[in-house]
């Protein structure tokens, strides 16, 4: 049996978001999967999945452990509502926290030889 287990990336979150000269939402992060991170930051903000652009630089070993959006909604938001370029950095003790965590695994086995 196993434990949950925390991915624990190597990179905290970190997120920029803004809203560009053509009034798009646009967020920058390390993410594993950018085209889901945009259908839901899209749909979050009520917007079409065309107003939300999600960019992922090359990032560190993540582990599957940055592939939720939640920090990248959190920063569209913000962005959206003031109009103001925003910087979101989890802690290390955040990004434990806010985190998914890999359910716990009991698995049996039956094996056969002859």
């Amino acid at each position: 049996a196993t434990t949950f287990m925390e991915h624990s990336a190597l990179e905290r979150e970190t997120v920029l978001s803004y809203v560009d000269d053509r009034e798009r939402v646009v967020v920058v992060a390390g993410h594993q999967e950018p085209h889901w991170a945009r259908d839901w930051t899209a749909r979050m903000l009520g917007l079409p999945p065309e107003q939300v652009r999600v960019g992922a630089p090359p990032m560190g070993g993540a582990f599957g452990g940055k592939q939720d959006p939640w920090p990248l909604m959190a920063g569209a938001l913000a962005a959206y509502h003031m109009h103001q370029p925003v910087r979101l950095t989890y802690s290390r003790r955040e990004s434990f926290d806010a985190s998914p965590k890999r359910h716990p695994y009991r698995v049996n086995y039956r094996l056969a030889s002859k």
